[in-house]
């Protein structure tokens, strides 16, 4: 009956799922927006306007002060002429000054996305973004430095930019600017994108992604890596985030990869009196602390993390897949399924694959995931050591420490066995410890469950445990040719499976 129960309500959530995405591979994606109404070269001075012809093409300034709903700007390949920094964490640097509409949008397509060139921060058929800021040099509780954020909407509505590169080394953030900003705006897309991190220096909020006040905000298909933050002569001694997130509300972010950032996705804080909700989902994250962090979720509507990947989560006494922190708000309408955190590094100081640091409160669904760590002494497949309070639901879980007795915790208490946490918590009653053999091939990272093993028939509708039971035909990962097919320059993209294959 609670199989069937969860199938059900599995198949009302999926029939509401918009279709499959696939890439357009046409120049300035015209087989999604129409061919361009205008053109922007990128390397264009500033001080010399254009007409906005592909012969006689706008300026960056021009592309930003004159396009208007229904305009398509079709940006050539480029490095850009460095913008004149805002020296503001609130303003973008390039940040247009009038809304579309959601019929009617204003869209800033580059000829060729940035996530589907090989090799992008010296392809010569990247469009780049720069501004002139200077690096943020962390001093106390002050950061030196004149940097902002690159591009997004600042009190405009209904922007589309699609296939920028930025190398945040050409294009200095502040401390909480981020690289793209979304603030008191609604229905800005961010798809095709990449961005190339590096190493900052900053007091507090070092990140790529931050919102603030934002509605119906979409990053979809797109990669971020190499961003670290030295904490020197920093107060509040940070690490790198690609995002937190201040009343983010009903955003979509999906088809990622995130690799080599100290810390993943983050729903951070407060909008006053805006909380944040949305889905994550499609992605890959690896090389980090922790890949996901939770706090102040929306009171009434519910947050989803699915069909995602977490891979090669390091120690350092943060190391954990998912982190509950609640740091101001006790999480809460939280759904959290079809993961899978693989290969954590239990050799080092991590917590386990779901870390709750703070208590949990209503609505909390966390079901049908995989969690597996390295054979090591350290890190639990539930570290619920530090609170007395549990998900609402926490069942259909698959276990494994790759030969190792998978421990748990609870409420000041060390468990040593899925037993003991059963009868602690009173959850995880039709979660397995799962044998060998898991995954295809655990060594090159394909994290797909292995055909034959028991996680394919584990799940609360009797098919597969983890991200890869994803609807079929859903790469998880960046999508960069027309059939949805995977593409792998960096990393493994695997198409999903259907459920129970």
């Amino acid at each position: 009956m609670k199989r069937a129960l969860i199938l059900l309500i599995t198949i009302l959530c999926w029939s509401a799922t918009p279709a499959l995405a696939q890439f357009d591979s046409s120049e300035y994606r015209q087989n999604t927006y129409g061919p361009p109404t205008h053109y922007c070269d990128p390397a264009r001075s500033l001080s010399n306007p254009g007409a906005g012809t592909l012969a006689n093409p706008w300026n960056l300034l021009q592309a930003m002060n004159l396009a208007v709903a229904g305009n398509v700007v079709g940006f050539l390949p480029g490095v850009g002429v460095r913008m004149p920094t805002t020296n503001n964490d609130n303003l973008p640097t390039f940040r247009p000054q009038n809304s579309g509409t959601a019929s009617n949008r204003v869209v800033f397509v580059t000829r060729f996305a940035a996530v589907a060139l090989p090799n992008v921060a010296t392809n010569p058929n990247r469009t780049e973004l720069r501004h002139d800021g200077t690096r943020s040099v962390a001093n106390g509780a002050s950061d030196i430095g004149t940097g902002s954020p690159m591009y997004g909407a600042y009190q405009v509505n209904y922007l589309t930019f699609d296939g920028f590169f930025v190398d945040m080394a050409q294009a200095q953030p502040k401390a909480d600017s981020g690289v793209i900003r979304v603030e008191n705006a609604t229905g800005t897309h961010f798809r095709n994108f990449e961005i190339k991190g590096t190493l900052t220096n900053m007091g507090s909020n070092p990140i790529i992604y931050r919102p603030q006040h934002a509605f119906d905000t979409v990053l979809s298909n797109f990669r971020a890596y190499d961003f670290q933050n030295d904490t020197t002569n920093a107060v509040t001694q940070q690490r790198a985030h690609f995002s937190d997130q201040y009343g983010d509300q009903n955003f979509l972010i999906e088809h990622f990869e995130l690799s080599n950032i100290q810390n993943g996705i983050f729903l951070k804080g407060t909008s006053n009196p805006l909380f944040n909700y949305g889905t994550i989902r499609y992605g890959i994250v690896r090389d980090t602390f922790q890949c996901f962090r939770f706090n102040d979720l929306d009171p009434t509507r519910l947050t989803t993390l699915e069909y995602s990947v977490c891979h090669d989560v390091v120690g350092g006494g943060t190391g954990s897949g998912i982190t509950l922190s609640s740091e101001t708000t006790p999480v809460r309408n939280l759904l959290i399924h079809h993961m899978t955190i693989a290969r954590m590094h239990s050799n080092e100081a991590i917590n386990g694959g779901i870390y709750a640091k703070r208590s949990i409160s209503n609505n909390v669904v966390i079901r049908d995931n995989i969690f597996e760590m390295d054979n090591g002494p350290n890190g639990y497949g539930m570290s619920f050591g530090e609170v007395s309070t549990l998900p609402a639901t926490l069942d259909f879980n698959g276990y494994s420490k790759n030969g190792a007795t998978v421990r748990f915790a609870f409420n000041g208490v060390d468990l040593s066995s899925i037993t003991a946490w059963r009868t602690a918590t009173g959850r995880d009653t039709n979660s397995q410890i799962l044998g060998a053999g898991l995954f295809v091939n655990r060594a090159a990272a394909d994290f797909r469950v292995a055909p034959g093993h028991p996680a394919m028939t584990a799940s609360s509708t009797g098919g597969q445990l983890g991200a890869y039971a994803a609807p079929a035909g859903v790469t998880i990962g960046v999508v960069v040719e027309d059939s949805d097919t995977p593409f792998a320059p960096t990393g493994l993209r695997i198409v999903g499976t259907p459920p129970g294959q």
